[in-house]
């Protein structure tokens, strides 16, 4: 039993050391898995990463604008190329090279899809704006096109601005046109490359079933198109012109609208003539600070506009003489004045007027249009001074002048003084002579002159038709004085 008892309590412990060791080793492989479990993961983690990570997706190409261009009108287009594997992209627009300045923003939008490659911003000022702008693509796990890549494709244009709206000219707003053809005519505007101009029974744009002629005219000069197949009933037609750039940019429609007119088409054979010209012939130089025009009747006229101008574009209206409107189909001259006599060119047309309102048309107008030069006025020669004789002593209270006739002269004046041409105190005689139906006369008797003994100075100026006279200088010259004992 003793024996037994030993032999059990030693085999007790030896399991119990056994079973110790194997709990230390237990607890160290639970260690050594701890640490390897947590180093493994990372290691493969890392591992991944190095080995596997997605290169970020190139920046886009961009398209248009192209780099430095001009761009007008109030909307700018933008395009650029797609990137492979992209599932959006970012389109910034800005007033500053500096992406970090939020405050010079123009447009921040995230465009998504790889094949979003173009968008359409509006709300530009079209006043010379120079804007820069790019594009990020981004891929499925949000990484993005690098900044270098980005901004070496970056571009800038300027946003310039958009074209007038032509000025009309004809038809005249409300104006009655009679006959089957209507000849329209706008001003041209700078940098235009085409017109667009849009005849309508409405004035809603919109509705093309009421559209009489919808055309695109090539080219800037191309300011007149006539329109045929109108019915000559009544119809009442709306009319406008768009001016297009080079880009495809149209005048603004407010300005279109505004400039829009409406007119008649009556029935009858046709506008009224263009008056013809009767002078001042073309060319002409024209002295004086008056000028008389004159023109042929038209048939039917009620009123007749004589626009006189420095500039051959009637449009400019800083540029007009006279614009003058006068009344009666027998009104056919009209006497201009305060012009310079200073070398000035001027050019002037006339327009006839039906009693429905209708006018000569521009294009009869403009081919009978004159011009003619306002020149200094060549002054009228003085006369030569016959008698009394220079220094002649006169008796008596009355004293008889005569001077030599002035070819072109219509009047003279005699001035006989005490004292200087200037000194109207001193004046004795100053009269003007003019032909009372016998001839101009060219001999005077003055009255009235004292017997004490006084000197006189005379002189004679000649007057010419349109009012000009004798220089001053030549009068002084041919002076003469007298003696009274």
């Amino acid at each position: 039993m003793v024996m037994q008892s030993r032999i059990d309590k030693g085999g007790m412990n030896a399991m119990r050391e056994r079973f110790s060791r194997i709990g230390i080793l237990f607890r160290a492989f639970l260690f050594l898995a701890l640490i390897v479990g947590l180093a493994l993961p990372m290691g493969l983690a890392a591992s991944v990463f190095t080995v596997n990570a997605a290169e970020p997706p190139a920046a886009p190409s961009l398209v248009s604008p192209e780099n430095a261009a001009s761009v007008s009108g109030t909307s700018v287009p933008f395009e650029w190329g797609s990137v492979t594997g992209a599932v959006k992209y970012k389109l910034l627009v800005s007033r500053s090279t500096n992406i970090l300045d939020t405050t010079k923003y123009k447009r921040n939008v995230d465009l998504v899809g790889e094949a979003t490659t173009t968008y359409l911003d509006t709300g530009y000022p079209a006043n010379g704006t120079k804007y820069y702008w790019w594009v990020w693509a981004y891929a499925a796990d949000g990484s993005s096109s690098l900044w270098s890549q980005v901004s070496a494709n970056g571009r800038n244009f300027t946003n310039g601005e958009i074209l007038a709206a032509p000025t009309l000219v004809s038809p005249g707003n409300g104006a009655t046109v009679p006959g089957t053809s209507v000849p329209f005519e706008w001003g041209s505007v700078t940098g235009a490359v085409k017109y667009k101009l849009l005849v309508s029974k409405s004035t809603n744009i919109l509705d093309t079933t009421k559209y009489k002629r919808n055309v695109d005219l090539v080219g800037e000069a191309t300011t007149t198109y006539t329109d045929t197949g109108y019915p000559a009933n009544g119809t009442k037609y709306y009319w406008w012109v768009w001016a297009y750039d080079a880009d495809g940019n149209a005048s603004p429609w407010a300005q279109v609208s505004a400039n829009g007119r409406n007119f008649t088409n009556a029935g009858g054979t046709g506008p009224i003539g263009a008056p013809a010209l009767v002078s001042p012939l073309n060319a002409a130089s024209v002295s004086g600070t008056s000028v008389p025009f004159e023109w042929g009747a038209v048939a039917g006229a009620v009123k007749y506009k004589l626009l006189v101008s420095t500039s051959t574009n009637i449009l400019d209206t800083t540029k007009y003489k006279r614009n003058v409107d006068l009344v009666g189909e027998a009104t056919t001259t009209y006497t201009d004045t305060g012009y310079p006599a200073n070398g000035t060119k001027y050019y002037w047309w006339v327009w006839a007027y039906a009693a429905d309102g209708s006018a000569s048309l521009w294009s009869e107008v403009s081919a009978n249009g004159r011009n003619f030069t306002n020149v200094a006025t060549t002054a009228i020669a003085a006369p030569t001074l016959i008698s009394p004789a220079n220094g002649t002593l006169i008796y008596g209270t009355s004293v008889t002048f005569k001077w030599g006739a002035v070819t072109g002269a219509v009047k003279y004046k005699l001035l006989v003084s005490r004292g200087g041409i200037l000194d109207t105190t001193q004046y004795k005689c100053n009269v003007d002579l003019v032909d009372l139906g016998s001839g101009l006369p060219t001999t005077y008797i003055d009255t009235g002159y004292p017997t004490v003994g006084c000197t006189y100075h005379w002189w004679v100026f000649a007057y010419a038709a349109d009012g000009s006279y004798s220089a001053w200088s030549s009068v002084i010259a041919n002076g003469r004085s007298f003696n009274k004992p």
